[in-house]
């Protein structure tokens, strides 16, 4: 059992910021100002100016496969690529793969991270899955299109326990995802990835239709103009929204990005932004229940940030270091060492008095 003391960012739904967090087996069982008497006796890790806040998820991870690119090397890719973001602080990832033989990636699946959602085909406006037996620990209910596949289907055949991501690639295409839905006039659960600015009428469609919106952010989006995307208003709409972090770069750089952004259109609070990459995103994977917040019963999937990005200045949040992350209540990752394996917890603690 560890108690860690300090600052910690819940991420909750009332942006609660607590004094003591107590974990257990990678499980958290107390989170609040007053520390329970049960407690008082236990190791404790004092956070002096460190922070601690929900680790991020990934919620769409598409692995495509190629004929010219064996399976095997495919998955050696992905694994590779998740290894290096699980050690920048991403502790969860749905992923959508493209290819029938899921047998093939099996070390992929036991990875207790991660989320597959099976394969699946369109035929004759259907959906047609492509795992016959799918493991146990695949999901069957998450299709992942884009707009031109979308075009092919019967929406209105879609199971309504099934859930329909829908990529687009500007505003004309948002529009058009919007009216196939809207027309579907069923109670399938729709989720929008968007790279670009999005009408505010179609904003509060988003939100009047109970559909989804999620900011996909790659190496190019990172370094563009933040005013090209609405986020602040899309926020403000009530929409449910979420970002997609792809890119290749320190995650409070886009933090930092849109919190500073000159135009009320696009600006967020640090708060907002923070729970778009914690909750919301595992929102997306049905996993809220169990991880993107530090409430009581969760998994302790966690980040040790060098500062708080509540208190330091908004100029400068992307100079927050991600020192250490903790995956059900292990640490992964300690800054300084070139480990990234799980190992047990035991007599961390910085700074003792």
């Amino acid at each position: 059992m560890t108690i860690f003391e300090g600052t910690i960012i819940t991420c909750d739904e009332k942006d609660s910021v607590a004094k003591f967090l107590v974990e257990d087996e990678g499980k958290i069982l107390f989170v609040g100002d007053e520390l329970p008497p049960q407690f008082s006796k236990d190791e404790r890790v004092y956070l002096e100016k460190k922070t601690l806040i929900p680790s991020f998820s990934l919620p769409f991870f598409n692995v495509q496969f190629s004929k010219e690119i064996s399976i095997s090397e495919t998955v050696k890719s992905v694994q590779t690529k998740i290894e290096k973001l699980t050690s920048e602080g991403f502790l969860f990832y749905g992923i959508d793969v493209e290819n029938e033989s899921i047998s093939n990636i099996k070390s992929i699946q036991e990875n207790p991270l991660v989320k597959i959602y099976t394969p699946f085909s369109v035929e004759k406006n259907k959906i047609k899955f492509l795992s016959k037996e799918p493991e146990k620990n695949i999901n069957k209910i998450r299709l992942d299109i884009d707009l031109d596949e979308l075009a092919k289907i019967d929406l209105s055949t879609i199971k309504d326990n099934r859930e329909v991501i829908i990529r687009t690639k500007n505003s004309e295409q948002i529009k058009n995802a919007i009216t196939e839905i809207v027309k579907s006039n069923t109670s399938t659960k729709f989720t929008i990835i968007f790279s670009s600015e999005i009408d505010i009428n179609d904003i509060y469609l988003c939100k009047k239709y109970g559909i989804s919106l999620c900011l996909e952010i790659d190496k190019n989006f990172a370094s563009q103009n933040d005013s090209q995307i609405n986020v602040g208003q899309i926020v403000r709409s009530g929409v449910d929204f979420s970002m997609n972090y792809m890119a290749e770069k320190n995650p409070f750089s886009i933090i930092e990005k849109f919190a500073n952004a000159s135009s009320p259109e696009t600006r967020v609070s640090v708060y907002e932004l923070l729970r778009s990459m914690t909750y919301n995103a595992t929102k997306l994977c049905s996993e809220e229940n169990m991880r993107g917040s530090l409430e009581v019963d969760k998994k302790a999937d966690m980040l040790m940030l060098s500062q708080s990005p509540y208190s330091v200045d908004k100029n400068k949040l992307e100079d927050i270091k991600i020192e250490t992350v903790f995956a059900d209540g292990k640490i992964y990752k300690n800054e300084g060492t070139k480990k990234t394996k799980f190992e047990k917890i035991k007599r961390i603690v910085y700074n003792k008095r």
